[in-house]
């Protein structure tokens, strides 16, 4: 029996503390409050995780914290904030937050120093203190009854936040604005200026350590007592640091007390963007996956990460036709701009940004811009450039990348139909080309040429990767897929070029609920496009195109391939495998697929397998189970698969990967099997295939068999053990009906898995051939009172020759012209009507001499002895009864 408490409220301090957090040792205090056992809320403070604490503070700082509310109770409930000793708390306040049981999301987080809001700014009283304890009060009420009050006025602490002060820090790196430039080279000079703050008469101070060369490594007074000044500081930039297209300005400084030091703070400012020379782009080869390469997925590498004000997103990847490894991806800033402050998609002034790894993505290079975007509170002056897509062009080496360009208006709020590249208000397409291996670039905007008529409200480069045709119609057609908003919906359409990117055309939009959408060339140079459902189906769109692109026919849903409403990559694992090779059909797929439960959910970021130019995806295998949004892939030089991902919970940074394609554990296989041959009257022969899978350095096994038998024929099926390298061997045993013609048959041997899909078969020709008669048969044609028998008359199961003349019998046991007789026996009557059989089961044929109502059995071929039996009168035939030969009426 449970008893309910009465009403009332009442906070249990110790429960759910975390742990303190570094350098300031803040830590949360939530509280835990009810009015009766089924009313219950948590209430955390703790610091805001993307804010980076000091170990010294001034008035005025500002330290930032997030607020994090769980709801567990059974029901759902509003809950606000009346009141708080932080800046901003009133706007925190939900409506709804859902209760343990009701499935609604019972937590939110979203009260937090990033969004905007509860800050605190450091006071004299703060610094005299040392210490500042933020609180938050309480309330709770029935949904959309706010009279119902549950919890009112409950007041909640976090643990103090220590301040420390007094102690020297540096307040700015500053670059001299005077010489400075948007890109530097080789011989340029830079100068810069160190602010330190906090400084102390009796201590001095002085640069350790740099990136710096010439100037005043001594610091001396600045503006106030408390502050000083160093340098400036000079660098020439060397051709090796142009070529690496990004510098990084940085200092550690030290402060000293009566010869000793007694404190060192060091700052890094922000990268400089470098232009260096580099070699023009040539053609190079595409890259097959190597399906003999072992091992296991590496383990994720952080390229970038949401770091102050800017997040990043849209994950692009290709390979240079000189080896290096592009990942390009949008760094969105929170800025104020003349949209406010969105931080997110179009016409946000994102920037569109690369990374460069040259050893096969092991390691990574500094960020560097394919194009900057421009903040501004005038929108006629702000720029952003989101969505990247590269396409390479493997006969020329020039790479694409294709994105948006927006001034004031993007995806969330195009209002105006239109294609005039000057226009403010129309939303842009841009391609952005190098021609040095993704160096440098330069930029074209192509927006009258993705929407011609313009008949489109917006239109954006699907994100990722385009295409450049191996074969079909246009062979080297360049293929870059958008989604286009207009009056039939939301559309996929296919920008193409025939002429290495000097000119692009429009094909022919299809659908009407596409979003984000690839294509994919098929092994008999159709194209396949796989498209994200807008309506949130689950499922992916399909259609195919017999034209390179120009049209779209055949528009279906895929019912194999589950997803959540996401973006995702299409690519053929062994492009440069021609069509009669099987490997040309091989596909892979990466998607966040999403949960059994919630397939809006985007986890369960997989890799997906087709062996069958994407009819089936038999074979797929997870990659990362937590939030997975965006991902793509690319085969790299060394025969892995490279993989681009979002997969963090707020999908602020990029994730590089990669892993060789028999990590999948997919089993894309051939079998083979020689042409068999034998002699005519054989009725057992074994079999043997062999098994290669294509993408994996093993074969997988199964149950061995053979279908599509002729009529009366049988086999024994065997299992196939899986293999770690190689090809998987295999025998099975096919049984022949004794009177089977000498003929070429032709029947398939199957593999078959134990839930009982086709692994791999083959055709197997096998050619029965008359016996080959010895020289004493072939004499014995025609000869008076002799018959030319065929019997296994030592039962290997290889039938031979017999020659009953008068009442002579000779049997061979071989089907040689030189073969010798084995035995030579007398019995019976020249008038017997001889019958070959296996009269006792043991596999053995002997003769069977019938004289009206009476047979004679040989007991073996080479024994005169019978024994005798009865048979019906008239015409006889031998039939198999129980495991042996027995003599029936042949009407």
């Amino acid at each position: 029996m449970r008893t309910k408490l009465p009403s009332r409220v009442r906070r249990l301090p110790a429960i759910l503390a975390i742990g303190v957090l570094a350098i300031t040792g803040m830590s949360t205090a939530p509280a835990y409050a009810e009015d009766n056992a089924e009313e219950t809320i948590d209430v955390k403070i703790q610091a805001e995780p993307e804010w980076s604490p000091k170990d010294s503070y001034r008035v005025g700082d500002v330290l930032q914290f997030q607020l994090i509310i769980t709801n567990t109770a059974s029901a759902d409930r509003a809950v606000s904030i009346t009141d708080s000793n932080l800046e901003r708390y009133a706007p925190c306040k939900w409506w709804r937050i859902g209760g343990n049981t009701t499935g609604a999301d019972s937590i939110r987080s979203d009260c937090r120093s990033s969004k905007g809001f509860i800050t605190h700014t450091i006071t004299a009283e703060d610094i005299a203190q040392g210490s500042f304890t933020p609180w938050v009060q309480v309330h709770t009420n029935e949904v959309r009854n706010p009279s119902k009050v549950y919890i009112d006025a409950l007041r909640v602490e976090g643990d103090p936040v220590e301040i420390p002060s007094g102690l020297f820090t540096i307040e700015s790196l500053t670059l001299d604005e005077q010489g400075a430039q948007e890109v530097y080279k080789a011989g340029d000079r830079v100068n810069y200026t160190v602010k330190l703050a906090d400084t102390s008469a009796t201590q001095s101070y002085a640069v350790t350590e740099s990136t710096f060369e010439e100037g005043s490594f001594e610091c001396h007074p600045g503006e106030t007592e408390d502050t000083q000044l160093c340098g400036p500081l000079s660098h020439v930039f060397t051709s090796e640091e142009a070529n690496s297209q990004s510098w990084t300005p940085f200092v550690k400084i030290s402060a000293s007390a009566n010869g000793e030091v007694v404190r060192t703070q060091s700052m890094s400012g922000e990268p400089l963007t470098l232009q260096g020379v580099y070699p023009d782009a040539v053609g190079g080869p595409r890259h097959d996956a190597d399906a003999t390469l072992e091992g296991e997925m590496t383990n994720p590498i952080e390229l970038i990460h949401r770091a102050g004000s800017n997040r990043y997103r849209i994950p692009a990847i290709t390979v240079a036709t000189n080896g290096d490894l592009l990942a390009s991806y949008d760094e969105r800033p929170t800025v104020a701009t003349c949209q406010g402050n969105p931080n997110g998609d179009s016409p946000n002034p994102n920037s569109i940004v690369q990374q460069r790894s040259t050893d096969g993505g092991v390691t990574w290079g500094p960020k560097t811009y394919i194009h900057k975007g421009i903040p501004s509170m005038d929108c006629d002056e702000q720029e952003g450039y989101s969505d990247p897509s590269y396409i390479v062009d493997h006969e020329t080496g020039t790479i694409f990348n294709f994105h948006v360009k927006s001034f004031r208006v993007g995806l969330p709020n195009a209002r105006k139909y239109g294609n005039d590249v000057n226009d403010h208000d129309v939303m842009q397409a841009e391609v952005s080309i190098s021609k040095d291996n993704g160096y440098t670039w330069e930029h074209k905007v192509i927006t009258p040429v993705v929407n011609p008529e313009s008949e489109d409200l917006w239109n954006f480069a699907a994100s990722g990767q385009g295409i450049q045709t191996v074969s079909g119609p246009h062979p080297g057609r360049l293929i870059q897929q958008y989604t286009v908003k207009n009056w039939r919906g939301t559309q996929a359409v296919s920008v193409y070029s025939d002429d290495h990117g000097a000119t692009w055309h429009r094909g022919t939009p299809v659908g009407s609920h596409m979003d984000e959408n690839k294509v994919v060339e098929l092994s008999d140079g159709t194209l396949m496009l796989n498209s994200r459902d807008i309506r949130s189906s689950g499922k992916r769109i399909i259609a195919l195109s017999h034209d390179a692109g120009e049209t779209w026919v055949e528009e279906h849903m895929d019912p194999n391939l589950i997803d959540s409403r996401n973006n995702a990559q299409i690519i053929r694992a062994f492009p440069n495998a021609t069509a009669d090779d099987p490997r040309a059909k091989v596909l892979l797929f990466s998607n966040a697929q999403g949960s059994d439960y919630n397939r809006w959910d985007r986890t369960h970021g997989t890799i997906w397998m087709s062996c069958d130019d994407g009819q089936t995806w038999p074979f797929k295998k997870v990659f990362r189970e937590e939030n997975t949004s965006y991902s793509t892939i690319t085969v790299l030089p060394d025969g892995r698969i490279g993989l681009l991902s979002e997969d963090n919970n707020n999908s602020e940074g990029i994730y590089y990967r990669s892993f060789p394609i028999g990590w999948v554990e997919g089993a894309c296989q051939t079998m083979s099997a020689q042409a068999l041959s034998a002699e005519a009257g054989t009725t057992t022969l074994e079999v043997p295939v062999s098994v290669t899978n294509y993408v994996a350095p093993g074969a997988k096994g199964g149950t061995l068999n053979a279908t599509q038998l002729p009529e009366g024929w049988s086999a024994t099926p065997a299992e196939v053990a899986d293999t770690a390298s190689g090809p998987a061997e295999g025998t099975f045993t096919l049984n022949i009906p004794a009177n089977a013609q000498a003929d070429t048959y032709t029947f398939n041997a199957e593999l078959r898995s134990a839930d009982d899909k086709v692994l791999a078969s083959t055709p197997v020709t096998l050619t029965l051939n008359g016996p080959v008669k010895p020289d004493y048969v072939q004499r014995s044609i025609g000869q008076k009172n002799t018959k030319i028998l065929r019997g296994d008359w030592d039962g290997d199961g290889v039938p031979t020759f017999g020659v009953r003349s008068f009442s002579r019998f000779v049997t061979f046991d071989a089907n040689a012209i030189d073969a010798k007789p084995t035995s030579i026996v007398q019995f019976g009557r020249v008038t017997d009507t001889v019958y070959v059989g296996d009269w006792d089961g043991d596999g053995a044929d002997s003769l069977a001499l019938v004289r009206g109502t009476t047979a004679y059995l040989q007991v073996n071929a080479a024994s005169p002895k019978t024994t005798k039996i009865s048979v019906p009168k008239g015409p006889l035939k031998v039939e198999r009864v129980e495991g042996r030969d027995v003599l029936v009426a042949a009407q």
